[in-house]
């Protein structure tokens, strides 16, 4: 298996950093109407095998969790799905006179992390470390399996030496879930888990039960890793590690690519530090944020460079790149021609995020600060981009 046993850095912060990437450039679409073509794309070339199509492989993240024309997400510990077509949303519970407040009775409790629709059943995980005989940790993965209202839930599998963390990031394709598989160890001066660690790449089967762990594995002080997103029928895992205890100075990031049909695990060319990273990823873009500005390269191999331009952790709908901070006088980036648009759209919601398009709108979800939860809003797309 491909190691890293390298004392890493404090991943969280870490990662944090890398993903906040530089402030949104707000020039006018007049000043920079277009990218500059780049010749030169790491991403292109680089190996030659068998590959998924668009679309195989879904994105989910703790906040964005697509399923059909609607979104699965949480409200206070409770599973929620909102339907885009009419803007509805429902409780995960089959019970008509439950008020969804009682965990003890209410199905919609004990099913947010990661919850995932595979042949017509809602499956979701649960994690947790517990100690051996010999003070060893041991991870447990349990998952639950209901109908898509929470109706008939059950302890589905539990899978030792397996962890996903609520907070990640995992890709899903047909019943695969890969994840980034924690691996915690013991520290016998402090009589807990040790601030040294791993993690492994990693899948679980949700129809055979099948747990599998990949050639992609770190260990050490804060070991980190963090699946990006999938571009060109790859899965690309940011892995972090350190020389030593100094995580503020000597802490490196390197970016492999997963192909999962031929489980081949490849160091990707791009280079990748505190300063440079992954912004946003599709089936077809690639969005790369530098100090010089953001790269977008596409699976033909053609690269474009904005320069000053940063998506932050933006997302990519309906072939548009969103910047994260969206405001008016914000810039979007319409992929199809590489061209700089400017955003128009007023919002009141707290880190208002474009997530869906359909029926000619952009659905956009954010925080209400008086009914402080989350809400969702259609918006048409012409009172969002000015095009």
């Amino acid at each position: 298996m491909r190691k890293l046993f390298i004392k890493a850095a404090a991943f969280g912060l870490a990662a944090a950093m890398l993903l906040s990437g530089c402030s949104t450039n707000e020039q006018s679409k007049e000043d920079s109407p277009a990218g500059t073509i780049d010749e030169s794309n790491p991403t292109a070339g680089t190996i030659d095998e068998e590959k998924a199509p668009a679309g195989t492989y879904k994105v989910q993240t703790s906040y964005v969790n697509i399923y059909g024309d609607g979104m699965f997400y949480e409200s206070q510990m409770r599973l929620k799905y909102i339907d885009f077509t009419n803007m509805n949303d429902v409780f995960v519970c089959p019970y008509p006179n439950c008020t969804h407040t009682d965990p003890s009775v209410c199905a919609a409790y004990g099913i947010t992390i990661h919850p995932t629709v595979a042949d017509g059943y809602l499956y979701s995980f649960n994690s947790e470390i517990t100690f051996d005989r010999n003070s060893e940790p041991v991870t447990v993965l349990s998952v639950t399996k209901s109908g898509l209202d929470g109706t008939n839930r059950e302890n589905y599998d539990e899978v030792e030496n397996a962890y996903m963390n609520s907070l990640s990031t995992v890709v899903t394709s047909d019943s695969a879930v890969y994840f980034a598989n924690y691996k915690p160890q013991f520290d016998e001066m402090s009589g807990s888990t040790s601030n040294v660690y791993g993690y492994s790449l990693a899948s679980y089967d949700l129809l055979t039960k099948e747990f599998k762990e990949y050639d992609l594995e770190v260990e050490g002080y804060g070991a980190g890793m963090s699946i990006m997103g999938v571009f060109d029928g790859e899965i690309y895992v940011l892995v972090s590690v350190s020389e030593d205890e100094n995580v503020t100075e000597n802490t490196s990031h390197t970016l492999y690519r997963f192909n999962p049909l031929t489980e081949s695990v490849n160091e990707s060319d791009i280079e990748i530090d505190m300063s440079r990273t992954i912004a946003a990823a599709s089936d077809d873009y690639l969005v790369y944020s530098t100090p010089e500005g953001t790269y977008v390269y596409t699976k033909d191999g053609s690269s474009t460079l904005f320069e000053e331009f940063s998506p932050s952790y933006g997302p990519i709908v309906n072939g548009i790149l969103f910047p994260s901070l969206l405001k008016n006088g914000a810039q979007a980036v319409d992929l199809s021609t590489m061209e700089l648009i400017p955003v128009c759209l007023e919002s009141s919601l707290i880190n208002p995020t474009i997530v869906y398009y359909i029926d000619g709108s952009y659905v956009m979800q954010g925080i209400d600060t008086e009914q402080n939860e989350m809400v969702f809003t259609k918006v048409p797309q012409d009172e969002v981009l000015n095009n």
